[in-house]
């Protein structure tokens, strides 16, 4: 099968006005030569491309859309873009699917089949899940392959698909036709093949000459017979074949990684851009669907902005700076939408709760399903901020409040996605603060930072009764250091930007130009240690809050280095070593799971969290924004930022600021709930401070729960309307690899509920639930997505 395909990236080495270029090029070449030769055919992936298409050529258009009814013209556009995978969020990875699937069936009435992925680097192990759940069966790919032409691909829950391993970009030619369809033979028995053709990257595909050298293969009778086709065709045929000659394929476990480790960190900037807009979008989704506002075309489009973003080159930062300057416009269009609509809901939430106290109201949103307390920051004018201001929950608590740079500070019990108010009043309150010296301690945790060094001196687990670190575990042996940047110097190598090269050197950062206390409080105590470094500057605020069971980091990194061809790039890390009876565990969190990985001292990727853990005892490193992460025995090393020069000569310049956090633990990081806690430091509590609550008429309780999840394994991943009605779609997962039955109480009256896929077409009948109780079985790993009918 001769599949025709024009890999076009997105704004690569190039402006989004030759990216329009190159699309509408491609795409009248392509039609012109099916014109000339009517058994051509040719694939092309990727719905924005065609949404350009539709809203700037649609002469071009329309004669595709003939094309397609014809047969010439495979429509493979599965996803929004060709994404990173293992960078990308659970909810936004969804919504390539769910974006490009509606478009290709609303546009072509095609149900596209095939997920195409040649160039994307690396996939995750739960993809066949979400590829299948997506109504797809087959996967085409070229990078990370495990040495099969074509295998079988299983997730963890049992999905499995069809995928297929070969390069792309190719020219026909016998011989390297007859090469793919040798070792598919050879390997396998099948004599059925795909080799995949067209000049790519810059757009262009199938050129005349390809055509007609397959033509004259095609009257070759020692050669293959080769026919112009579609990937779905071969697919079709070859599953056939499997079937029929009762063919036994490998099957494939786990994730399909690694290649270009510099990525997860380069151009850090779209790395952070991205996840704020991935948790911005669903947050607001969440409130509004509660608040019952729901502007649906502007939180599209925002997500469409975010999707984009998403495509491989560009976050994962190998594009040259023109790509940036319009990938961060699409950003912040993105974040100030999801910003306003979510100002809006929660004003439109405060203003239907019914205030019975005194003192000016603070309502207080949990985006997560589970209980929380946790940090609450809000802005008050300060002409309605008490002398000595106290928070007095509904039920009469009374929580301390601290006064700060970047507004009010208090720590606030809030339930399952849902709200608490607190009343800000004047009061006396009997909290000592949470600093000595350079020591910080909470009912949790101890943390000392060394004076000379900057880093930790101590660690200490009041809870578990024990050190997590401490600098001098033995006596008069070298010191082990935690929180302590290093500098690696990467030796000049090309494709810097998705590479990381051989390390030279390794500095340690010892000498601290400043470390002191900047603030005790009754809330919140924060330690700063500042480095230099060559040109640049690194400030570490240690924090500790009051009943809170972490450490946190927040950094800010002024880089100022340069690197090109001929001298060593500087690449920053911060390292972590906790103290524990064996060798541990590496997990890192995946897409909707996680994984277990050797502790070999290997660049990989992860989401918001990874840890360390001996089964008794372990440490979880929580973050904001980073995906680089190596681990070597108990060492948990995180990448902060890289100096590479090409394509984009400055990529990193400029200032960078992180949050990440140590979340010390008992246990297992299952038992420990590691994952609820990288979700509470990438969604914050939110909060209003409602000014005039005398004008309010609200009837809606001081305290609201609105979905409580049952057991602790599962996670919700996204609450949002429907694409197509005004019902509820709520889409959950299993977090811990663990067969379980869900239990989802709802807060509000839910008429029907039936399961959809990710496209959120119904699986199952509608159905009647009892007490507004959705009960269901739930495979390891396994997403759950429903539809409720709201009454």
């Amino acid at each position: 099968h001769l599949v025709g395909h024009a890999h076009i990236d997105m704004n690569w080495l190039w402006s989004w006005r030759d990216t329009i270029e190159t699309i509408k090029n491609t795409f009248k070449t392509m039609l012109d030569l099916m014109d000339k030769y009517p058994v051509f055919h040719f694939s092309q992936s990727q719905a924005v491309t065609y949404m350009v298409v539709e809203e700037l050529f649609p002469e071009i258009f329309n004669h595709i859309r003939e094309r397609v009814k014809s047969g010439n013209w495979e429509v493979t556009a599965g996803t929004w873009v060709e994404a990173d995978l293992n960078m990308g969020g659970n909810e936004a990875l969804v919504r390539q699917f769910l974006y490009g699937k509606r478009f290709s069936k609303d546009r072509f009435n095609i149900d596209v089949e095939v997920c195409w992925e040649p160039d994307t680097f690396g996939h995750p192990l739960t993809m066949p899940q979400i590829v299948k759940k997506a109504g797809m069966k087959y996967y085409y790919f070229m990078r990370c392959g495990k040495g099969f032409p074509i295998f079988w691909w299983e997730s963890p829950e049992g999905s499995r698909i069809l995928a297929f391993n070969s390069v792309y970009n190719n020219v026909v030619y016998p011989r390297t036709v007859c090469s793919i369809a040798r070792e598919v033979y050879g390997k396998h028995g099948l004599k059925t093949s795909m080799f995949v053709y067209g000049v790519g990257d810059h757009g262009g595909g199938p050129t005349l000459e390809d055509i007609e050298i397959a033509l004259k293969i095609m009257n070759k009778p020692l050669l293959p017979t080769v026919v112009f086709s579609s990937a779905r065709e071969f697919f079709r045929e070859v599953e056939d074949e499997i079937r029929l000659g009762r063919k036994e394929l490998p099957v494939v476990r786990g994730e399909l990684n690694f290649t270009f480790d510099g990525c997860y960190t380069t151009h850090a900037d779209m790395k952070r851009y991205n996840r704020l807009c991935e948790r911005m979008l669903v947050d607001a989704e969440k409130i509004c669907c509660i608040a019952d506002i729901y502007p649906r075309d502007k939180l599209a489009d925002a997500w469409r902005k975010t999707l984009f973003n998403q495509f491989h080159d560009i976050l994962d930062g190998s594009g040259i700076r023109e790509t940036y300057e319009y990938s961060k416009k699409l950003a912040e269009d993105a974040l100030k939408c999801a910003r306003e609509v979510m100002d809006m809901a929660l004003e439109k939430l405060a203003s239907s709760i019914k205030f019975k106290e005194d003192g000016l109201p603070i309502v207080v949103f949990n985006p997560l399903p589970w209980p929380r307390r946790d940090i609450v920051k809000v802005k008050v004018p300060s002409h309605l901020i008490p002398a000595k201001p106290i928070a007095v929950s509904s039920n009469g608590l009374v929580e301390p409040v601290q006064v700060c740079e970047d507004g009010l500070i208090f720590v606030a019990d809030v339930p399952a996605l849902g709200y608490s108010t607190y009343y800000l009043k004047e009061g006396t309150v009997d909290f000592e603060t949470l600093a000595k010296d350079l020591t910080l301690e909470n009912e949790f945790l101890r943390v000392t930072v060394d004076a000379r060094t900057g880093t930790i001196r101590e660690l200490y687990d009041k809870k578990a009764n024990r050190i997590v670190f401490n600098r001098f575990q033995y006596e008069a042996t070298q010191p082990k250091e935690n929180n302590l940047f290093q500098v690696l110097h990467e030796a000049p190598h090309p494709m810097s930007a998705w590479i990381i090269g051989e390390i030279t050197n390794i500095e340690n950062l010892l000498k601290p130009e400043e470390v002191k206390l900047v603030e005790n409080g009754p809330v919140r105590s924060k330690i700063r240690i500042v480095y230099r470094y060559r040109r640049s500057r690194i400030c570490s605020d240690i924090v500790l809050f009051r009943g809170i069971p972490r450490v946190d980091f927040q950094t800010s990194i002024d880089w100022r280095e340069f690197s090109n061809e001929s001298v060593d790039a500087p690449m920053l890390k911060v390292s972590f070593t906790p103290i524990l009876k064996s060798t541990g565990k590496a997990v890192f969190e995946i897409p909707f799971g996680y994984a277990e990985r050797p502790s070999d001292g290997s660049e990989v990727p992860a989401l918001r969290w990874v840890d360390v853990s001996d089964g008794e005892y372990g440490l979880t490193l929580l973050n904001d924004s980073k995906h680089g992460f190596d681990v070597l025995g108990n060492a948990i090393r995180m990448t902060l930022v890289r100096t590479s020069y090409s394509p984009d000569p400055t990529p990193d310049q400029g200032l960078h600021e992180v949050l990440y956090s140590l979340y010390p633990h008992s246990g297992d990081w299952k038992t420990a709930l590691s994952f609820r806690k990288g979700f509470e430091i990438n969604h914050p509590l939110e909060a209003v401070a409602v000014t005039k609550p005398s004008a309010m008429k609200g009837a809606k309780p001081e305290e609201m729960s609105f979905i409580k999840v049952e057991p602790e394994n599962i996670v919700v991943s996204c609450l949002k309307k429907a694409e197509d009605s005004d019902d509820i779609v709520i889409r959950f997962y299993e977090a811990t690899g663990l067969e379980t039955t869900a239990r989802l109480k709802f807060g509000f009256h839910v008429k029907n509920v039936q399961e959809l896929d990710l496209i959120e077409r119904p699986l199952t009948e509608e159905s009647r639930i009892e007490e507004n109780t959705l009960i269901v079985k739930v495979k390891p790993l396994e997403i759950k997505t429903f539809k409720l009918k709201v009454t």
